[in-house]
């Protein structure tokens, strides 16, 4: 059972306060569920790609790339997962959380070139009735369709995080500031 700890602080001006507690992801714990479970179900599918793609490296003839395509895809699930790890405690200081925006950002950067780059090799082949085993062709194709609607929703998701770190971070510099 996840532990409640309150912590409060008052901005100065307007006495407002801001409640966020522990097991929570920016105050929501629904949130927090659906991005747990989104990192376990991906991270899982990364697993999947890091065994079919060795699996099948030399069985694709058609074009040598795709195993080689899904054991490099595998790896995005990674930088983003450690991107959000700062997110998920409220206690970690601002060096963590840029930290981790800088590997969302990356990731986000990688994720979207690396699919692009699948995009070019997968989808001319796809059902082109060469010696590619189907299974790989399959997967590698599911793989890239799964990428491109994840891609919108995690550059949806490092949009807001990169204005919620910042934007308290220059918050806290300018309160600083007038003290």
């Amino acid at each position: 059972m996840m532990e409640e700890k309150s912590k409060v602080h008052t901005e100065t001006g307007n006495n407002a306060f801001t409640v966020v507690r522990a097991g929570t992801f920016f105050g929501s714990k629904i949130l927090y569920i659906l991005l747990i479970t989104l990192h376990v179900v991906w991270f899982g599918v990364g697993v999947a790609k890091l065994v079919i793609g060795p699996m099948y490296i030399n069985d694709c003839d058609l074009e040598k790339m795709i195993p080689i395509w899904v054991i490099v895809d595998a790896f995005t699930p990674i930088l983003l997962v450690v991107g959000f790890i700062p997110f998920y405690k409220d206690s970690n200081s601002d060096a963590m959380k840029k930290f981790g925006a800088a590997c969302l950002v990356i990731g986000t950067i990688f994720s979207i070139g690396w699919t692009i780059c699948g995009a070019v090799v997968i989808y001319p082949n796809w059902n082109d009735g060469g010696d590619c085993d189907t299974r790989v062709a399959t997967f590698a194709f599911a793989s890239m369709c799964i990428n491109w609607s994840i891609i919108g929703m995690w550059s949806q998701l490092v949009g807001r995080l990169l204005f919620y770190t910042f934007s308290r971070s220059g918050r806290k510099t300018s309160d600083e500031s007038q003290r």
